[in-house]
């Protein structure tokens, strides 16, 4: 009896321990005879090892029990759910370092499995960088303890705390994969909507269909795909001039930076590229034109630097069409009003691409519609100086998907016109408007807008100067709708997350608010050439520009890559083209 007690007490200790040496040698020396004892005298020391082992046993097991601690902690990790890879959710992982702050389960959400460095789209689409380039996988920036999961979030049910998912569309490549929709539910305890915004076409008749846009590293390659086939179709035998005319006029809708740096990138390619390569081609055959409500091109920058990319365009033979809104999109022709004389013209082309205007994303808008009362805001969600969205306690909104809530000007509107009236007629002329903005504009700097958006020789009374601010009201956003912003925001987000243990229940009273902090903006404007609009803070920048702005706004495009590996194959690109042109294959 005793041999088989022995047998199994070393059998299951060596199993349950194998990692402590000797351990079936102290149960056989525990359970042997002694060496010249009787049983009488043995028996006694028997069972006082027996004891002693099944003692060390019952500790051993406890040792080895999940801890009951641990696993409480386990469960109270806060289910924090991000939706979107762009600039201010991948800002808000790298900041979090979730790696290092095990009191969140982090779950991201996204069709895109890739972060993209947005500015250089328009490079991209003319093949001065490679696309590859220019993105990041998302998985990079996480650890093993986050999932990633690449679906579309379709709806947020606030009351239920549930985000519903779906697998993007099959595709002939995956069909047999995915089989059909694959609709899932996320249940989360705090939710990060960086969803962004999407293309406004301000619901002018034709623009989607016969317009291009340039959000997307899709969109990128569409265009230069576009851009290769015009210029395929132009140089066959059978093209006539007109032929040409009309497949290699592009026309670029809007005169912000994107739409500012696309024209220019396009006038590079054309000129130091495409020319060369096909030799039916003349000069003449091309126009590059780019249209615009206000009367000078980067409207949101300083209104010197603004004028030297206006004429530096003039000098380089882009067809500039200024004071003048896009009134339809037809098949290969726009058609535009002269804001100056009300007329109407029609501009042709053979490629148009829509830069100008976002509006909020549709899950955002669903989002609102759940918040009513907390949520009017027609281009993004309300949020507070915390980047919590109004009306909830669990739920943040950061990059194109968020505004911040701030004063409004409507209800100054009297002692505003009456302060700009100075010639008491009644009325507020341009000149009176731009001299009551110089005086405002660091209190309302929505005032900015409105000055810009009145034709030079329209007055306004009262009555059209309040219906003004009411508009302004709506579309107000405190920071501007950049990249600079959201990677701002994520990482003040990231570091909010990492000194409180936020659990769905709002913020601590003593939670810093957010700071937006300028640091310039950058604009490339072709042939090697940039302008730089570097805010109060450093004034003297802005005098700064041509080709040496041009070096610095390369080296500030490779430095803000996401990666070493993606500033490396940028900083090879930008060589590359310079060296040898751009690639023109369709491939």
């Amino acid at each position: 009896m005793l041999n088989i007690l022995r047998k199994r007490l070393t059998a299951t200790l060596s199993a349950s321990q194998p990692g402590l040496p000797g351990s079936a040698s102290l149960v056989r020396v525990l359970c042997s005879r002694q060496s010249g004892a009787s049983d009488q005298d043995a028996k006694p020391l028997r069972w006082a090892g027996l004891l002693g082992l099944t003692g060390a046993l019952v500790t051993g097991a406890i040792a080895l029990a999940p801890d009951a601690d641990a696993l409480q902690q386990e469960q109270k990790k806060t289910r924090v759910v991000v939706l979107g890879t762009g600039w201010g959710a991948t800002s808000f992982l790298n900041a979090l370092k979730p790696k290092h702050n095990a009191q969140y389960d982090i779950q991201v959400v996204s069709p895109r499995n890739y972060f993209l460095f947005s500015p250089l789209l328009p490079a991209a689409a003319t093949g001065t960088v490679d696309t590859k380039s220019i993105v990041d996988p998302i998985r990079s920036h996480l650890d093993k303890s986050c999932n990633y999961y690449k679906a579309e979030a379709l709806q947020i049910n606030v009351k239920d705390k549930k985000v519903t998912c779906v697998y993007e569309k099959p595709t002939w490549r995956t069909c047999d994969l995915a089989g059909k929709d694959r609709v899932f539910d996320l249940d989360y305890d705090v939710l990060v909507v960086a969803v962004g915004a999407v293309t406004n076409t301000f619901n002018v008749p034709g623009v989607v269909g016969n317009c291009f846009f340039l959000k997307t590293a899709e969109d990128a390659k569409a265009i230069r795909e576009r851009v290769n086939a015009c210029f395929e179709l132009a140089n066959l035998p059978d093209s006539t001039e007109e032929d040409r005319k009309r497949l290699l006029s592009f026309v670029v809708a809007g005169g912000g930076p994107t739409g500012t740096e696309l024209a220019a990138e396009l006038n590079d390619l054309i000129h130091e590229d495409m020319m060369r390569y096909f030799p039916r081609v003349q000069a003449s055959d091309i126009s590059i034109r780019q249209i615009d409500s206000h009367d000078h091109i980067l409207s949101a920058f300083d209104r010197s630097i603004a004028a030297y990319a206006t004429d530096h365009f003039r000098r380089s033979g882009i067809d500039l069409i200024l004071n003048c809104r896009i009134k339809a999109v037809e098949e290969n022709r726009v058609v535009v009003l002269d804001q100056g004389s009300n007329e109407l013209r029609q501009v042709p082309f053979g490629t148009c691409i829509w830069t100008t205007g976002i509006r909020m994303h549709p899950l955002s808008e669903k989002l609102a519609e759940q918040l009513q009362g907390e949520q009017e805001h027609w281009r993004s969600l309300k949020v507070d100086r915390r980047l919590m969205v109004k009306g909830t306690s669990d739920i943040f909104a950061l990059g194109d998907a968020a505004t911040i809530e701030q004063e409004k000007v409507f209800s100054h509107a009297e002692e505003l016109f009456e302060e700009g009236d100075t010639n008491h007629d009644g009325n507020l002329s341009s000149a009176e408007l731009q001299e009551l903005l110089l005086k405002e504009r660091k209190k309302y700097p929505q005032l900015i807008e409105i000055a810009a958006r009145v034709p030079p020789n329209k007055l306004l009374n009262r009555e059209d100067f309040k219906n003004a601010l009411a508009e302004l009201d709506k579309s107000l956003r405190s920071v501007p709708a950049t990249a600079q912003v959201a990677h701002q925001q994520g990482h003040y987000l990231g570091k909010l997350f990492r000194q409180h243990h936020l659990d769905g229940s709002g913020l601590p009273e003593d939670a810093a608010e957010f700071k937006y902090n300028s640091k310039g903006s950058l604009a490339y404007i072709g042939s090697d050439k940039a302008v730089m609009d570097p805010g109060e803070s450093m004034a003297f920048l802005k005098y700064v520009k041509g080709w040496f702005m041009g070096f610095g706004w390369k080296s500030a495009e490779i430095a803000m890559q996401a990666s070493l590996k993606n500033q490396l194959a940028v900083m090879y690109d930008f060589m590359k083209t310079k060296m040898f042109g751009r690639d023109i294959s369709d491939i």
